[in-house]
């Protein structure tokens, strides 16, 4: 684990691409209160995704993979906290990017607090020129941000188009390499995931304890094939924690 790592780190290249993007130092206050922790090292609610971000970035390498979406079977599971945390805990040690593709329940840019720096990776699928002008990049640490500007009812048709090839080839183009975390919409509410899965590498399925019923798991890892699941993820799991499982404490 720690030779894959150590290969990665040696690939680090500067924080800001060469494309440009909005500069901006994230309000860490406001990050504790939104729930993302694990851009602070010290804090140990941190612990669990520092631990996640080794294991997803052993399975990637293994795979030779770097785009993977953060999903659930139904709303509500924690996707997006996961998918929050993993970006942060990432991009404390390599160049990574959080993508916003659920277009109609955004919540990446109001759990950073973005305010309106950027206009949303939403712009760039309906025509806008280049990632450049809809990326955040947070200047303290190797992350670039592509939120949602506005919620969109018509999401699958615009995820049906060209510009969403065209999103996934210069993601993977990008000179630094970097991992993409894509904050996906859940796998059985319409069928944006599955205009979505194609362009992955892989799939890190959030299962909730207690609450995402067998029928449901099973169907969405049905519907994936042949994407693979490079992980699950239990948020709020009652038993004592293992691999890929969280506390109960963590929001939805």
């Amino acid at each position: 684990m720690t030779a894959i790592l150590s290969s990665r780190a040696q690939m680090r290249r500067p924080a800001v691409p060469e494309e440009g993007g909005t500069t901006m130092t994230l309000d860490r206050a406001a990050l504790l209160r939104n729930g993302v922790f694990a851009f602070e090292r010290a804090d140990p609610r941190a612990a669990p995704f520092a631990m996640l971000r080794s294991q997803l970035l052993h399975r990637l390498d293994a795979r030779k993979a770097r785009v993977v979406a953060v999903t659930s079977a139904r709303p509500r599971a924690g996707k997006s906290f996961v998918a929050l945390n993993l970006a942060a805990a990432l991009s404390r040690i390599y160049p990574t990017w959080l993508v916003d593709l659920d277009l109609r329940r955004p919540v990446v840019r109001e759990r950073l607090e973005l305010g309106d720096v950027a206009s949303g990776v939403d712009a760039f699928l309906l025509g806008a020129p280049g990632l450049g002008e809809v990326r955040c990049v947070v200047g303290e640490q190797h992350l670039g941000v592509l939120p949602v500007d506005t919620p969109r009812e018509g999401s699958a048709e615009i995820l049906a188009s060209d510009r969403t090839a065209q999103l996934f080839a210069s993601l993977r183009a990008h000179p630094q390499s970097p991992v993409c975390i894509i904050d996906a919409p859940p796998m059985l509410e319409g069928d944006d995931m599955m205009i979505l899965a194609p362009h992955l590498d892989g799939v890190l399925m959030v299962v909730e304890e207690g609450r995402t019923p067998q029928a449901d798991l099973r169907e969405t890892l049905r519907m994936l094939r042949p994407t693979p699941v490079v992980g699950t993820v239990l948020n709020r799991t009652i038993l004592p924690q293992q691999p890929f499982g969280y506390g109960e404490y963590y929001p939805r």
